[in-house]
């Protein structure tokens, strides 16, 4: 079984596009939600899809993602962020994926918005060695030998725990796409976005904005 794991801090207005998307999902899966610092209608939200949704009272989006591994039964962990939509057929070709060797991995970004620089964006990110484009997900086993994430990590966590994790496999990238929101391009400006994470590249650990 696969467990969808997804952390979720005031998603209310975005999270019923993403559990859609994972109830259209053929193979064997459930979804665990974990409504971490939410003052919204989230929790309720949640609750309509899966009675696996839990409360923890402050924003930590890893805190969030390891207690939702703790609850999880399946044996591949899928991390899916509270706007990120998977494709028909993308838990299949995540599981096809795993069966080769791989113990992490992602799988390719489209925008939900049509702009082209969204288009030419998420091209240039899907070429990177390990591209997260809010999807992550790993073998149960591994994510527990390792650790899971680092709570003091809530910005690059992904890669964090995909450095530790490949000490043990191998990253594989799913033959699949995934749907990004770019509400935050949209709302904070391409410019601003981009130069948070030069900053952050190149040693700066300015916090994550959380965008609603």
């Amino acid at each position: 079984m696969i467990s969808v794991v997804i952390p979720a801090c005031n998603e209310g207005d975005y999270i019923s596009k993403t559990l859609e998307s994972v109830k259209k999902q053929r193979e064997n899966h459930e979804v665990v939600v974990v409504c971490n610092g939410c003052t919204d209608n989230t929790y309720k939200v949640a609750k309509r899809y899966t009675k696996k949704v839990f409360i923890l009272n402050k924003k930590n989006v890893s805190k969030a993602r390891n207690y939702g591994a703790n609850k999880a039964k399946g044996k591949i962990l899928v991390f899916l962020d509270a706007d990120t939509q998977l494709t028909e057929g993308s838990l299949k070709k995540i599981l096809e994926t795993m069966n080769h060797s791989t113990i992490i991995g992602t799988c390719k970004g489209i925008p939900e918005s049509k702009k082209l620089i969204y288009r030419i964006l998420l091209l240039v990110k899907n070429n990177l060695r390990t591209p997260v484009n809010g999807i992550l997900f790993c073998k149960k086993n591994i994510f527990n030998k390792i650790g899971g994430y680092d709570n003091n990590k809530t910005v690059k966590e992904h890669r964090d725990l995909i450095k530790r994790a490949l000490n043990y496999g191998q990253f594989g990238l799913a033959d699949t796409n995934v749907v990004n929101s770019m509400r935050r391009f949209e709302k904070l400006g391409f410019g601003n976005v981009a130069l948070f994470w030069l900053k952050n590249l190149i040693g700066n650990k300015e916090k994550y904005k959380i965008i609603r």
